[in-house]
């Protein structure tokens, strides 16, 4: 499962882009080290070849390992993904 975590969706917020099969564990050991309280802001359908994927799509907006500065086009993606999800 890809993941997105992070504050929020906000145009230059920072998220991580990463893959986890517990991605609310994986959360819970971003939070330790975040003085920010952080959210899964998105879940997509896929593994790691489909991260790398988006890492090179995002390239440019990149800021550290994986973690990506919120562009214009990064959040238009990430909301469609969040449109596309089975509501609760």
């Amino acid at each position: 499962m890809i993941y997105l975590i992070g504050a929020t969706l906000e145009i230059g917020d920072l998220v991580k882009i990463g893959t986890s099969v517990q991605p609310l564990a994986r959360l819970k050991s971003l939070q330790t080290g975040c003085p920010n309280k952080i959210a899964i802001l998105a879940l997509v359908p896929g593994g790691h070849a489909f991260e790398r994927t988006l890492h090179r799509r995002y390239a440019r907006e990149r800021v550290s390992g994986e973690w990506f500065k919120v562009s214009p086009r990064l959040r238009e993606w990430a909301l469609q993904q969040v449109m596309k999800a089975p509501q609760m």
